[in-house]
């Protein structure tokens, strides 16, 4: 009888920390970007539906997606519904933040970049307002042609949240997007419209007065290099002429000399009209 119950006991612990692993392991389960796609995918297909996208509950909306998502996946999943529904919030909202930046650029640099640059710029700014790298490009690549998807982004960013009684998902205008309170952890909550605008204008102000002053220190130190530089020479062009002026002395000083050296009583009369007119302009240069 003892025996049986230690049995027992041993099999309860063990199934125990069976169900603790498995839950560990859903908790710690990473999203890999085919999953993400596998999401979106799911996402949209029920978005898209005639039927399953129109005048239903929250909760049904997602158990829609949910179960679009699982057969994707061509095995069991170990992920929760909820675990669902917080990776799209996580993702969806990131990428309308993305798209945000996106529409930043092309309305700053609407020619002289390639569509290349204003992605890379794009993620720049994404980097220095949210202050984290933009990881969810492939989910970007597949919603931006969606139009589901960006009714649904251009309604959150335009649209003010409002809370809502009833527990029917209801159209907020004709674009066929959906907003509802009935459980709250499956609500996809939007950003205050024009916040992060605002933000990332007064920034990007900020960051063009901040270059355009370092630029124009820049220039002023390169202003004063170039009057030392002219200083220089000019210091260095008088000292030239001093020392040419002073060799050149020296130099009629000692023909001077050498001339007086000379004896004209022993010159030819040729010779004599030259000496007197050398010593003429020596004297005069005296």
């Amino acid at each position: 009888m003892i025996q049986s119950t230690k049995i027992i006991i041993l099999e309860t612990s063990i199934s125990a920390l069976r169900n603790i692993r498995r839950n560990w392991k859903k908790k710690r389960l990473r999203w890999s970007p085919t999953d993400d796609l596998k999401l979106c995918g799911a996402w949209l297909l029920v978005s898209k539906d005639p039927v399953t996208g129109k005048d239903q509950s929250d909760k049904s909306f997602w158990k829609c997606i949910y179960t679009e998502y699982v057969q994707s996946q061509n095995q069991n999943s170990e992920r929760s519904i909820s675990a669902v529904v917080s990776r799209w919030q996580k993702l969806s909202h990131a990428v309308s933040k993305f798209a945000d930046c996106i529409k930043k650029i092309h309305d700053c640099y609407q020619s002289g970049l390639s569509e290349d640059d204003k992605k890379n710029k794009a993620l720049e700014l994404y980097h220095h307002l949210e202050g984290e790298i933009f990881t969810l490009m492939h989910a970007w690549d597949v919603l931006k042609k969606e139009e589901k998807w960006l009714s649904q982004y251009v309604n959150t960013k335009d649209t003010p949240s409002t809370e809502h009684t009833g527990s029917k998902r209801s159209k907020t205008n004709t674009t066929n997007s959906y907003t509802s309170n009935e459980d709250s952890d499956i609500i996809i909550s939007p950003c205050p419209p024009g916040r992060k605008f605002s933000k990332a204008k007064g920034k990007q102000k900020e960051a063009l007065a901040s270059e355009i002053e370092k630029k124009k220190e820049a220039l002023e130190a390169q202003h004063n290099v170039e009057l030392q530089k002219i200083e220089k020479i000019d210091s260095f062009n008088k000292t030239m002429e001093g020392l040419c002026k002073e060799i050149k002395r020296v130099h009629n000083q000692n023909f001077a000399l050498k001339f007086m050296e000379l004896d004209p009583s022993t010159m030819t009369e040729d010779q004599r009209k030259v000496y007197d007119k050398t010593l003429e302009s020596v004297l005069s240069d005296d």
